[in-house]
């Protein structure tokens, strides 16, 4: 079976750097370079925010690239809703590794309040919280939003809104790994500072061996570390910080 690297999280999170960060390695095999299948991603998300099976088309596609790809070569993923079905990712490949950018959250709060693709989840949320038909409602808890009540999506501030959603993305890669699956945080702002030092706390010598030797081919963007504070006024930092304490799985 195929040794694969999945990289997982919520959306501006850093999985798009962590993902073109690790095409440095050499032996890596990376059929979208850096990008994603779009009907994939909305398929694996659609499934993960309605809490439905994995899709056939998403079983279909890993089954492909097995039968393409050189069982030599470590082949690279970050359709990062992947996070919710993990189990299942397991199945298809051998001993996977789940990579799960851990950058702080303010940083990806205002990051996504700027992105239209994000953004657009809580308006298909909106129009369909109220459906009956089992398997098209929303289900309340949700783990894709990390809402508690049907209410929050309507009385909710963006921020927080968006804060609530990316603990909930953590607190799943927390879960998983006391599941025993091989999930590992990658601090985000390390690998923005320096990846190579970076991939190197995080995989093994082993696993450092079989990627092949590194060469930097994407450009770090140390301006984004700060970049929140275009977004975000003081007062918002410090209710999502407050958000992330009561919320947070220890």
């Amino acid at each position: 079976m195929q040794q694969a690297i999945f990289i997982v999280g919520t959306g501006r999170s850093g999985t798009h750097f962590t993902c073109r960060s690790i095409r440095g390695f050499t032996n890596t095999f990376d059929p979208l370079l850096g990008k994603e299948k779009g009907r994939h991603l909305r398929s694996i998300a659609k499934a993960a925010i309605h809490h439905r099976s994995y899709p056939k088309s998403a079983i279909e596609y890993y089954k492909s690239v097995l039968q393409s790809a050189s069982s030599e070569a470590v082949f690279v993923d970050q359709h990062h809703p992947n996070l919710f079905f993990a189990h299942e990712i397991t199945k298809l490949f051998h001993r996977p590794v789940f990579l799960y950018p851990d950058r702080p959250i303010h940083q990806i709060v205002a990051s996504m309040m700027n992105h239209d693709g994000v953004l657009n989840w809580y308006q298909y949320a909106k129009k369909n919280i109220n459906r009956k038909i089992l398997g098209d409602h929303i289900p309340i808890p949700n783990q894709f939003l990390g809402i508690f009540e049907a209410e929050d999506l309507a009385n909710l501030p963006l921020h927080k809104l968006c804060a609530l959603r990316v603990i909930g993305h953590r607190n799943r890669a927390k879960l998983l790994i006391k599941r025993e699956i091989d999930l590992r945080f990658i601090n985000y702002e390390q690998l923005v500072e320096d990846q190579l030092a970076e991939f190197t706390r995080v995989f093994t010598n082993d696993e450092f061996t079989t990627l092949g030797k590194f060469h930097s081919v994407e450009v770090s963007q140390k301006k984004s570390l700060s970049k929140f504070k275009e977004t975000l006024s003081d007062a918002q930092v410090d209710e999502i910080t407050e958000i992330e304490q009561r919320f947070s799985a220890k």
